[in-house]
């Protein structure tokens, strides 16, 4: 794929555990930033709290007796997709502009950042694969599916990387004004917040060795970069100077009431 001269560099942010208001402010600013820039900008992120994260387009009473239940904090992602149970997962917010090439459809970002992935788990011994149709209810790449299983993890669309049986990683994005932001979590370890109804094995359980999470991370994101002609750059943390004070004006909008439960 050919990448403009200007958006040949694939910057990645990694910040500190945060909340989830806090989280979906910041990758609301990056995707702005990626729009100013024409480029493409990735943070890496976890979570402060167990939380479980709304699909843009699921109703808030679906997950409310969850949440309740395991004392969970509750957000809604801007981006579509199930609802994920945030704990022993990394996630990750991609954003590209809308004149990016991988911006031309909404598999392209999907399908290179799943790609990478899989040759990565390849590479340690894992059998992964993406998943090649529908099953069921799905959602893939696409803003919404706001039906079907809650959890985004009992679900499968075309893209979505498995092993074996089990969904290890699974992305959904919101196509905004000026730029593509793509929402997407690895399942490290199984979580167990939510009782043993909800509770899916992660790669630790799957794989045949211990897994070395910044180690896999990274050489993750740089054969995604490798993939696209890109060079990779690890930036620190995106969270800093002016952002931060940005990020939480904008975290009271994500805490508001109205946002929860505007479906």
């Amino acid at each position: 794929m050919s990448i403009p001269e200007n958006a040949t560099v694939l910057t990645v942010w990694e910040d500190a555990p945060a909340c989830g208001a806090t989280n979906m402010a910041a990758d609301e600013l990056l995707a702005e930033e990626a729009a100013a820039c024409g480029g493409m900008m990735l943070r890496l992120y976890t979570w402060s709290r167990p939380t479980l994260s709304l699909g843009g387009f699921q109703k808030r009473a679906e997950a409310e007796p969850l949440a309740r239940a395991a004392q969970l904090d509750l957000v809604r992602r801007p981006s579509g997709g199930g609802a994920i149970l945030h704990g022993t997962d990394q996630t990750y917010a991609a954003a590209v502009a809308r004149q990016h090439p991988l911006a031309g459809s909404p598999q392209l970002l999907y399908d290179a950042v799943h790609t990478a992935m899989v040759d990565v788990l390849g590479s340690m011994g894992l059998e992964a694969a993406m998943v090649s149709e529908n099953r069921g209810h799905g959602g893939g790449s696409g803003e919404s599916a706001p039906d079907g299983p809650l959890l985004c993890f009992d679900r499968r669309a075309v893209g979505d990387v498995v092993v074996g049986p089990h969904k290890v990683l699974g992305s959904a994005q919101r196509r905004l004004s000026g730029s593509v932001l793509q929402h997407g979590s690895l399942l490290l370890r199984q979580c167990d917040q939510a009782g043993q109804a909800s509770t899916r094995p992660g790669l630790a359980e799957l794989s045949p060795g211990t897994v070395p999470v910044d180690a896999l991370v990274r050489r993750w994101l740089e054969t995604l970069a490798s993939s696209l002609e890109m060079t990779c750059v690890f930036a620190g943390p995106f969270l800093v100077d002016g952002r931060a004070a940005r990020v939480a004006e904008r975290a009271e909008r994500f805490r508001s009431a109205a946002w929860l439960g505007r479906r």
